[in-house]
């Protein structure tokens, strides 16, 4: 917020460029259940979140969000929409089509209804992981082109089906799979996908400048940086002790006896974090992304819009921290935009 005030001044006004806050949350998994993380079941809390998928027979809750979910979190962007600041704030929806079973989904039907609310983006018809596609007397293969254009396909059948207005040349893929497999890739091209996200918890898809992305083993394909949050896949309850809950699986991960530690061995926190201070520690981090003018989009999950209590959910309460101490702070208004106009705000400034 100084620089551009400093930049003003010594110019006069007159400079090069322009500044806008952008902040675009993409939820994956529409349609799709969750496995919720359970501290108290061992098969539930491996690795800080359950290592089976929804209905191996391991007894952790699984979770998919109902109409009312998606109706509340429509009315909540509703309200901020309504201030002329955060007019431009939308979600993009990451769907699965494989997840809608019948044509009288309760869930299918306020997606329906309430399809201009959102972006929406593909996310492969059945989220099988790209790079474990199939197995094999040694494991397993990545998938093939052949197969990679058909999980487009198929999808994007789907999105039309369900009447959704799909974004055709971008996609999330499953766990941000498929990256550096070139078979997937070059079936994504020929499908025709510009753009994919990347993870940039990972090093290899942290890009060396700012607001900048990379380019994968396919050149017509193009890796936009997407940051995580704290706001877990596995997670949908601000309370302790519940299947689900997100101060568990962050204390878990992160407290006195957590699974990460510091460098020197010692814990990120020597005493568990409440749901207060989690909110209240990933809002500030958020915030400092919009302050510099990242463009990057945020990581979240289904499980996510569920509602814990009356209309309250886990991303509403990250997000509408985030909007409440940006508000205090700007008047500069905050855009969303899709996740193919991403791509080309991160091409066109790399070749400014």
């Amino acid at each position: 917020m100084l620089q551009r005030g400093l930049l003003d001044w010594v110019t006069r006004g007159v400079h090069l460029g322009w500044q806008k806050v952008w902040l675009s949350p993409q939820v994956d998994d529409l349609f799709l259940p969750n496995n919720m993380f359970d501290a108290s079941v061992e098969e539930c809390a491996t690795n800080g979140g359950p290592n089976v998928e929804p209905g191996e027979g391991i007894p952790c809750k699984v979770l998919r969000i109902e109409a009312g979910d998606l109706e509340a979190v429509a009315t909540w962007q509703r309200t901020w929409r309504a201030k002329p600041q955060f007019g431009g704030l939308r979600l993009n929806l990451a769907y699965n089509g494989y997840g809608v079973k019948t044509e009288d989904d309760a869930l299918l039907a306020a997606a329906k209804r309430l399809s201009g609310e959102f972006f929406w983006v593909s996310h492969t018809f059945g989220h099988r992981h790209l790079d474990c596609y199939a197995p094999t007397e040694t494991g397993c293969r990545g998938a093939t082109a052949t197969e990679a254009i058909r999980e487009i396909e198929d999808n994007r059948a789907s999105g039309d089906r369900f009447g959704l207005s799909v974004d055709s040349t971008s996609m999330v893929t499953p766990q941000i799979s498929g990256l550096r497999n070139e078979d997937f890739l070059r079936g994504a091209a020929e499908a025709g996908i510009r753009f994919l996200v990347s993870d940039t918890s990972r090093a290899e898809f942290v890009p060396p400048i700012g607001n900048t992305g990379l380019p994968s083993a396919v050149p017509s394909v193009f890796l936009i940086p997407r940051r995580p949050t704290a706001i877990f896949y596995y997670a949908a309850d601000s309370e302790s002790g519940r299947p689900g809950s997100e101060p568990d699986e962050y204390n878990f991960l992160f407290g006195p006896a957590g699974m990460f530690r510091k460098a020197d061995g010692s814990p990120f926190y020597d005493v568990d974090q409440k749901y207060a201070d989690i909110i209240d520690r990933e809002s500030d981090l958020t915030l400092q992304y919009l302050l510099r003018g990242e463009v990057y989009p945020l990581m979240f999950h289904q499980a996510n819009l569920w509602r814990y209590r009356e209309d309250r959910t886990l991303l509403t309460d990250l997000l509408g921290s985030v909007l409440t101490k940006f508000e205090a702070m700007s008047r500069l208004p905050v855009m969303s935009v899709e996740q193919t106009r991403l791509g080309q705000l991160l091409t066109e400034r790399m070749g400014y």
